[in-house]
């Protein structure tokens, strides 16, 4: 297992810190912007079925630093720190100052995630430089036909470019960073994992495949024509899990808000909010323990969640989202179902 799936893992999966009063977490995200310049088809935020009033927002780099600064020192993120959600990250011209802000106040690991299609040699190499320890291109196809089809923009060349870049100027210059690709399975698009792995596998350190999820809210018509069987969804155990990540993890949305999760299930719940503009009397205990994420703590606890949206979330009862952390036999049966 490679780093990307070793934290994804433990952020979704690991079941500790349970309790209406968790500790600060230790998994943080801030999403510096909220844009994109792709349109994913699956994309709850920018692609063509989304149904949100999305209001571009960014956090000015000043608050993005105070806003770090006060979470490593009120002891968040101190096993990560995602410096993305939603937006392309690459669409944020700060961006190398910050991640090296992050790392210089102590952030152990700093990681984002990216379309790639901005990624070029000169603003990846400042970015790369700045000392970011990992980067996740999302890859969803390798045939452009495809590719434009899933992403929304005929841009593949370009990614495929900047990855081989990337490769080389790490490797030409013994820079210590975690270079993986996650593609999202469709049924449509079974068909791309042999060929991601046969492109890719020499190039970098992880591929990740993760089976499409939560399109119901966005579309049914949509869901019933990209969801994975039932099978690859659903393990049979009736007893409801508990999802870690309202236990775990914080999520800064460029917005300000506070968001419950980074997977929204048919509306982006909202536990608190920041004010980017005055952020000096940022209260994290008070945020991470407001009565919004409360009712949903003491709903997972309960073993009850009609009340919420999780009820509809389909990561909490697929087998595939565990399994694909450590076998390819899931992924295999994926191919061949």
């Amino acid at each position: 297992m490679g780093v990307m799936s070793e934290h994804m893992k433990e952020r979704t999966t690991v079941e500790d810190n349970i309790s209406l009063y968790p500790a600060l977490p230790k998994s943080l995200n801030i999403e510096l912007n909220n844009t994109c310049n792709q349109r994913c088809i699956f994309c709850p935020e920018h692609g063509p079925y989304s149904k949100r009033d999305m209001k571009p927002s960014l956090i000015k780099k000043d608050a993005a630093m105070t806003i770090m600064k006060k979470a490593y020192e009120a002891g968040i993120g101190t096993k990560e720190l995602g410096v993305y959600i939603n937006g392309e990250v690459f669409l944020y011209r700060d961006l190398p100052e910050v991640i090296k802000y992050a790392k210089d106040i102590g952030f152990p690991y700093v990681f984002i995630t990216t379309n790639g299609a901005l990624a070029n040699p000169d603003v990846m190499k400042s970015v790369v430089d700045s000392g970011l320890d990992s980067i996740r291109f999302s890859v969803n196809a390798v045939d452009p036909e495809v590719y434009e089809y899933l992403h929304g923009r005929d841009d593949y060349a370009t990614v495929e470019k900047n990855i081989m870049f990337l490769d080389d100027y790490r490797k030409s210059n013994g820079i210590d960073i975690a270079l993986s690709i996650s593609c999202v399975v469709t049924k449509k698009t079974k068909d791309q994992i042999k060929k991601i792995r046969e492109r890719y596998e020499d190039v970098v350190d992880e591929i990740l495949f993760i089976p499409v999820m939560n399109l119901k809210p966005l579309s049914p018509e949509l869901s019933t024509e990209l969801e994975l069987e039932d099978s690859v969804y659903e393990d049979g155990n009736s007893k409801q899990k508990i999802c870690p990540i309202v236990f775990n993890s914080m999520y800064i949305e460029a917005t300000g808000n506070v968001a419950l999760c980074c997977n929204p299930c048919g509306e982006n719940v909202v536990i608190d909010r920041i004010d980017t503009e005055s952020i000096d009397d940022l209260n994290f205990e008070r945020i991470w323990n407001s009565p919004v994420i409360q009712k949903y703590r003491k709903a997972f606890i309960n073993g009850d969640l009609s009340g919420v949206v999780c009820k509809d979330c389909n990561i909490m009862t697929q087998s595939a989202f565990q399994d694909m952390f450590s076998s390819d036999t899931i992924m295999d049966s994926w191919i061949s179902s």
